[in-house]
């Protein structure tokens, strides 16, 4: 039996594949990407409709098995130097049998963008206590999973959302932030540090590191698309972690925003997602445009 090519697009610089993210990656060359820059569907967001969807898993703890064995994959497609930069939201714990959608302070989101809840006692599963309310800390969870698995983690970067939206609670304050997390398979990997200085506080003309409190808007959605990077948080992690001409990949492509970043930075993309029309979409409102202001410097 024939298999179908993944290819949706390939223009010798952005290259989309369709299909499970880690059934392609395995058709993928060994090293032949300088970096990882993604983030996958939270735990407990059902909006995407595609069946074996990372994010709708039976436990918490089948989330973070279903996310490991991608990243065991993308271990060997990476470059022995290369970076993973992840970024992911938390979730909530919600009432044991209440229905989805029903109440935002219980809800996991994504980008500021849709709000579904999770069943509580699907968390006892995971070894989380699933009472209502519970802060479930997925971001944390899936790091020290892939520290486990062998990654190296560098940094825990916190994106500010400077235009965060208010919520509907008054018993904890309102989120205003996600975690970007640097990973490395070895302790000597490529790293840009002067590509993404910042200005001194202290000393005006002058730059220092980046710090890890990245302060960057939420953007609006695109198209059938909810969850969309900002184009500067894939622009940083991808001046740092890559040099012109290097390859970015993102598993979880969506709208492929980092991958139209990568492309304005000189860089070639691979692009993967389970869903066929984000990355048709793609092709129409990035990669079929001669100029894309939304994603300038």
């Amino acid at each position: 039996m024939t298999v179908p090519s993944p290819d949706v697009f390939d223009d010798g610089t952005v290259r989309l594949l369709h299909g499970d993210a880690r059934d392609v990656a395995a058709t993928l060359p060994s090293a032949s990407v300088q970096a990882i820059v993604t983030s996958p569907p939270y735990f407990g967001l059902r909006q995407y409709e595609q069946p074996g969807q990372y994010g709708a898993e039976a436990s918490l703890g089948d989330y973070i098995d279903h996310l490991t064995g991608l990243f065991d994959e993308l271990w060997r497609v990476l470059a022995d130097d290369g970076t993973l930069w992840l970024n992911l939201g938390d979730s909530y714990a919600s009432q044991p049998g209440a229905a989805r959608g029903a109440d935002s302070e219980l809800a996991g989101r994504k980008h500021g963008a849709a709000q579904i809840r999770t069943g509580g006692t699907r968390r006892k599963k995971a070894g989380v206590d699933g009472s209502r309310k519970n802060l479930l800390g997925v971001p944390w969870r899936v790091a020290f999973a892939l520290q486990d698995a062998g990654w190296i983690l560098r940094s825990d970067i916190i994106w500010r959302k400077s235009n965060a939206l208010p919520e509907s609670v008054t018993d904890r304050p309102t989120r205003a932030h996600e975690y970007v997390f640097l990973f490395a398979k070895s302790d000597r990997y490529y790293f840009d540090a002067d590509a993404i200085a910042e200005p001194s506080r202290k000393r005006p003309g002058e730059v220092v590191n980046r710090r890890t409190v990245w302060d960057i808007p939420t953007v609006p959605s695109v198209g059938s698309h909810e969850a969309v990077f900002p184009p500067d948080l894939p622009r940083l992690a991808i001046r740092a972690g890559t040099r012109p001409g290097d390859t970015v990949l993102d598993p979880f492509s969506g709208s492929s925003t980092t991958g139209a970043v990568a492309a304005l930075e000189g860089r070639q993309y691979v692009g993967i997602d389970l869903n066929r029309d984000y990355l048709e979409q793609s092709v129409r409102e990035r990669f079929s445009q001669p100029v894309l202001p939304w994603a300038a410097a």
